[in-house]
């Protein structure tokens, strides 16, 4: 079980240069029992990253020095980064940014100003969505280890297109 997993309260990292930002999106979430920690800027949230890993990153496209689309593409290449929700906010209109924060890893946009009402709601989905993922993953990797002990596979046909998929561990038999 990951660090994240074990906790009872859901920890979320905002990261954005603006402070009032910062308080309102917590002040907005912890009613709800959502364990905010705050960065001000990219270092800030990877080295909070790197201290502990939150269940889902609040992250500014918009702050001076290295910005939310670069900070989103580290976080992607931290260990376990790979799988924490990314909710890009921004108060651009700007189509560019968006495509290339998704291109990067963004998990999801919202847009300045924040619909505070709904907030904690967009992120409680958010954070079961990803632990549904997570658990899916985990069924998976069990399912291939049990194939392997067994010595056996799986195969799946796909109709109509007759397209035939099988399993690593079934492609791994002699």
């Amino acid at each position: 079980m990951t660090a994240a997993a074990s906790r009872k309260r859901p920890l979320v990292l905002v990261v954005d240069d603006d402070p009032t930002m910062r308080v309102l999106v917590a002040e907005a979430l912890l009613p709800d029992g959502i364990e905010v920690v705050e960065a001000d800027g990219g270092p800030a949230a990877i080295a909070a990253l790197r201290a502990r890993t939150p269940d889902l990153v609040m992250l500014d496209v918009q702050m001076p020095g290295v910005d939310g689309i670069t900070v989103c593409e580290e976080i992607r290449a931290l260990p376990g980064g790979a799988d924490v929700p990314v909710v890009m906010m921004t108060g651009l209109e700007d189509v560019d940014s968006i495509r290339r924060a998704y291109e990067v890893g963004a998990t999801d946009f919202v847009t300045k100003p924040l619909q505070w009402l709904i907030l904690a709601h967009r992120v409680r989905y958010l954070l079961r969505a990803s632990a549904n993922l997570s658990e899916l993953r985990r069924g998976r990797e069990r399912l291939a280890n049990a194939q392997r002990l067994a010595r056996m596979g799986s195969w799946r046909l796909d109709l109509p297109s007759l397209e035939l998929h099988a399993s690593e561990e079934l492609l791994a038999l002699n």
